[in-house]
């Protein structure tokens, strides 16, 4: 007798033990490929909850930042370009108060203001020019007559004249002209309203590059010496427009930022905008 044979004789039900194996090892195979993408499921299910809730606490912090400032304000107390720091819970806050009348108002500046707003940014001669003149043309078309042309101001179509209601509505207008340059409104944004009817920004509340052209070129009509002395806490802005820079982050990396644009009128605060970005950011891992 061979010495398989007697090994056969030794282990009976072997092969049927190694079947056996094999199944099971099968088996547990096909239910990992099951349970698998049920856990991955389970994970970003469990993450989208824990940014919805985080979400959620960044907003409400956010607003308790935007009414604290507002309350600064009414007490006379701005830090009119300076920032505050500010912690709610677990949530980081920096926020900021700026004048409005510090910024270029695209309805009412005069040409000269606009040239120095488009040179401050480094956009001179014919382009700025030709800008400058589009820009004019618009407000000089009036409001949209007929139901046509206000559906294609809805469409920031720079063809249809009136008032511009959001700084953004310059990129259609850039965008017809030679100056157009897709980084073009993003140098400009910060220097930039529609909401304060001033032929000339406050030279004190704006940016040290757009008060170094402003003046260079006399200031601007209506803008008085005085009137670049440096900004003291408690400074108001004259035309009670203010923009407030809102950043909210928790410690796991989680930050929303808000622009708000709020104007003081007699029966209390009114939002005038509430500006974009409102990107909800996260640092961990999918």
């Amino acid at each position: 007798m061979s010495l398989l044979n007697r090994w056969r004789r030794c282990r009976p039900g072997l092969q049927e033990q190694g079947m056996a194996l094999i199944t099971t090892l099968w088996v547990l195979t096909a239910l990992a490929a099951m349970v698998a993408p049920l856990a991955v499921g389970a994970r970003q299910n469990g993450l989208r909850t824990l940014r919805a809730i985080e979400d959620v606490k960044l907003r409400a912090a956010i607003d308790a930042a935007l009414a604290r400032a507002l309350a600064e304000i009414d007490a006379g107390r701005p830090a009119l370009g300076r920032e505050r720091r500010w912690r709610l819970g677990d949530v980081e806050l920096r926020y900021g108060v700026s004048g409005e009348s510090g910024r270029v108002d695209l309805n009412a500046a005069s040409p000269e203001v606009l040239d120095a707003l488009l040179a401050a940014h480094g956009l001179e001669g014919s382009r700025a020019g030709e800008l400058r003149d589009r820009l004019l043309a618009r407000r000089d078309r009036g409001e949209p007559r007929s139901a046509a042309d206000e559906m294609a101001r809805e469409r920031s179509d720079p063809a249809v004249g009136g008032p511009l209601r959001h700084p953004s509505e310059l990129r259609p207008v850039a965008a017809a002209t030679n100056a157009f340059d897709a980084a073009l409104y993003e140098r400009l944004w910060n220097d930039l309203t529609v909401w304060t009817a001033a032929p000339s920004p406050v030279p004190r509340l704006a940016t040290d590059r757009l008060r170094e052209r402003l003046a260079a070129s006399g200031g601007g009509p209506g803008t008085a010496t005085n009137d670049r002395a440096p900004v003291e806490i408690g400074d108001a802005d004259p035309a009670g427009v203010y923009r407030i820079d809102i950043r909210a982050e928790l410690p796991a990396g989680a930050a929303r930022r808000t622009l708000v644009v709020v104007a003081k009128e007699e029966d209390g605060w009114r939002t005038r905008e509430w500006m974009t970005p409102l990107a909800f950011e996260d640092g961990r891992d999918e």
